[in-house]
C-alpha cells in the first residue's frame, strides 16, 4: 500500500517519509521570515497506524478548540462525541454542543505548544479513534490563515474482498474488529447491511461516519 500524499503548494506528490523535508523547501510557499509578527507553528497529525496524515500550520492565536472543530469536519464528526487533547499530562475535553461547559474554550496554541511537543487526540470514549500530533517547528511572521493545510495524504484505494475491483464501502464483523471491503456490484449482489462509504479518514468505517463536512 503506498502512503503518498500531495503538497497543497505545488500539486505534487510525496511520500510520507519525504513530505516535511519537501515542504521546508517548497519554492511555491511563501514564507515572510521578516522575524516580526507571530508565531506559526507547523504541525503533523498522523492516524494510529500511520495510514492518514496532515500537515498544518497554525498561529499562535489558534485555540485548541479552533483545531479540534477542523478535526471534526476533515476527519471525524459522526454523533457529536466529546474529544480531547492529552498535552504533557494536562487534559483539554470539547464538544461540537455549544451548551458543553468547556473549561478550555480560551487555550490557545502559544499557551501550550513548543517545538518537539507530542499531543495525544482522541475523539469518541467508546469506538475511539486517536490521533498522534506533533509540533515539527515554530516561525515568526504573517499569514492569511489561522489553520493551513499544507499537505494530506492520498486517498487510500482498497480492493472488493469478492472480486477485486476498487471498493466503495466497508463492513465490520459482529465485533468490528474484521474490517470488509466491497465495490458497489458486490454489495448489492450480497445484500450486505450496515454499509458505511470508503472515505480518506482515519474515522473510515466506525460508528456512522460517512466523509468530510
Amino acid at each position: 500500500m503506498k502512503n503518498e500524499g500531495t503538497c497543497y503548494f505545488c500539486n505534487n506528490t510525496y511520500s510520507m517519509r519525504g513530505i516535511k523535508r519537501h515542504l521546508d523547501k517548497c519554492k511555491k510557499r511563501f514564507i515572510d521570515d521578516k522575524m516580526e509578527g507571530e508565531n506559526y507553528y507547523m504541525i503533523s497529525i498522523h492516524s494510529l497506524f500511520k495510514h492518514y496524515w496532515m500537515y498544518l500550520e497554525v498561529s499562535e492565536n489558534t485555540t485548541l478548540k479552533d483545531i479540534d472543530k477542523f478535526l471534526r469536519k476533515k476527519w471525524l464528526e459522526c454523533c457529536d462525541h466529546l474529544s480531547m487533547f492529552d498535552i504533557d499530562g494536562d487534559t483539554y475535553k470539547y464538544s461540537s454542543m455549544e451548551n458543553y461547559p468547556c473549561e478550555s474554550k480560551k487555550v490557545t496554541v502559544k499557551d501550550v505548544f513548543y517545538e518537539g511537543l507530542k499531543i495525544r487526540y482522541e475523539y469518541d470514549f467508546g469506538s475511539t479513534t486517536r490521533l498522534e500530533i506533533k509540533v515539527l517547528s515554530i516561525r515568526k511572521g504573517s499569514g492569511d490563515d489561522e489553520i493551513l493545510v499544507m499537505a494530506r495524504n492520498n486517498e487510500i484505494e482498497f480492493e472488493c474482498i469478492e472480486c477485486g475491483n476498487k471498493a466503495s464501502y466497508i463492513s465490520s464483523d459482529i465485533n468490528g474488529f474484521e474490517r470488509k471491503f466491497f465495490c458497489d456490484k458486490c454489495a448489492k449482489k450480497n445484500g450486505i447491511e450496515s454499509l458505511l462509504p470508503v472515505v480518506n479518514s482515519p474515522r473510515m468505517g466506525v460508528c456512522g461516519y460517512l466523509g468530510e463536512g
